[in-house]
């Protein structure tokens, strides 16, 4: 992915954001062109080649200050098949907005600058088509915002934030945004970003008994379009993953970084990724001891509970999906929301029926799709006793 910004001056800002980002999932930075003509449209067709490097372009004008989710929005973009997906917000009456209704099925109906039957405003962030974009380039329309819907509204719908969105305008609205953004930002933090909790062997690549070799990386089927679509559908993807092969001396931590570098280069070569990887270097004082040792190494939730705290996550919202008891524990003990047992690795293999609560799928693609159902009966909460 590509992050392109066109004014040249915010080029280092924006590059300081993004250099805190995983490395997995880190867009590239790219300064634009920034066009000698006025108009936002002059802009896009200065920038025409990001049309050729993408299907679907998000526009974000940078004057609004806002926590619109913006997987979520690209999730809605792709369910409809659509050119064109504007954001919504509701507006006040004192707000300087362009307003629009909508029909049943969220179809553009039309657009006014006057509040009226709907406090429905553009949010200025909008995704389309490659090919709507060398349109819109083409026309040469002085504010896309607005022109845009008036030419293409048929092709367009719009698509509501109901948390906060402020379009910046002028000194004023910038002291309220001001004013109002650590009680925001806060809120932000607090409501977390759901995430489906993944172990790595038998889940993600190929089981190996104690795999040493980063050749011996083989990613599973359905692997790489799981992960899109849960990335599409606003979870972080961490994967949890228990190494006992370091504590054996089997491999060393440097080595255990070669090899997940190499599934990283394998999902990449797939447009996937996964957010953060966090793994236990314990070996077990006893194989299969239903008390782990550390907390961190799984039936044990250490490892959950540490990335819920340090990449922001909602653990009552989030998933674990993995191919053995242990995963499912661990989940668990974390207060996840639900657990799926893959049938791509050891699975329970003829074991008693643990005390547990949980959903069988035949691979992560078949889970991904439980999980983005939004179906409440799926989401089975795992019962497992507390850690002694």
């Amino acid at each position: 992915h590509e992050a392109r910004v066109v004014a040249p001056s915010m080029g280092e800002l924006v590059s300081g954001f993004l250099a805190s980002w995983p490395h997995s999932s880190r867009p590239r930075l790219v300064i634009g062109r920034e066009p000698e003509a006025p108009g936002e449209a002059a802009v896009i067709a200065a920038n025409l080649d990001l049309a050729d490097q993408a299907e679907e372009i998000l526009l974000i004008h940078a004057g609004n200050f806002s926590d619109i989710n913006l997987s979520r929005m690209m999730a809605f973009h792709g369910d409809h098949d659509q050119d064109l997906t504007v954001a919504l917000f509701h507006a006040s009456e004192d707000e300087a907005a362009s307003f629009v209704t909508l029909d049943k099925r969220k179809k553009i109906v039309s657009l006014t600058d006057r509040l009226g039957r709907s406090d429905l405003a553009l949010a200025e962030v909008m995704a389309l088509s490659a090919s709507l974009y060398r349109e819109i380039a083409a026309a040469g329309a002085a504010d896309p915002g607005l022109d845009i819907l008036r030419t293409y509204r048929e092709r367009t719908w719009g698509w509501p934030w109901v948390w906060y969105h402020r379009n910046v305008r002028g000194a004023e609205a910038l002291e309220s945004v001001r004013d109002e953004a650590p009680a925001i930002l806060s809120d932000l933090q607090r409501r977390g970003r759901p995430a489906v909790f993944l172990d790595r062997d038998g889940t993600l690549i190929q089981e190996v008994n104690y795999l040493t070799e980063p050749e011996q990386v083989r990613i599973l089927p359905g692997v790489a379009e799981a992960l899109r679509r849960l990335r599409v559908g606003g979870y972080a993807r961490v994967v949890v993953t228990n190494q006992s092969a370091v504590g054996r001396g089997m491999i060393t931590v440097e080595r255990l970084h070669e090899i997940h570098e190499a599934m990283h280069r394998h999902l990449e070569e797939q447009n996937a990724a996964v957010d953060a990887i966090y793994f236990c270097p314990d070996a077990p004082s006893q194989d299969g001891a239903p008390v782990p040792d550390h907390a961190h190494r799984k039936p044990g939730a250490g490892m959950l509970l540490a990335a819920a705290a340090e990449l922001g996550l909602d653990l009552e919202s989030s998933w674990i999906v993995g191919d053995q008891l242990g995963d499912l524990i661990a989940g668990g003990r974390a207060g996840c929301r639900g657990a799926i047992l893959v049938q791509t690795g050891q699975g329970l293999k003829g074991r008693d029926q643990p005390d547990v609560s949980y959903v069988v799928a035949p691979d992560l693609l078949a889970a991904s799709e439980i999980i983005l159902s939004g179906d409440e009966r799926q989401a089975v909460p795992v019962r497992a006793p507390l850690l002694a």
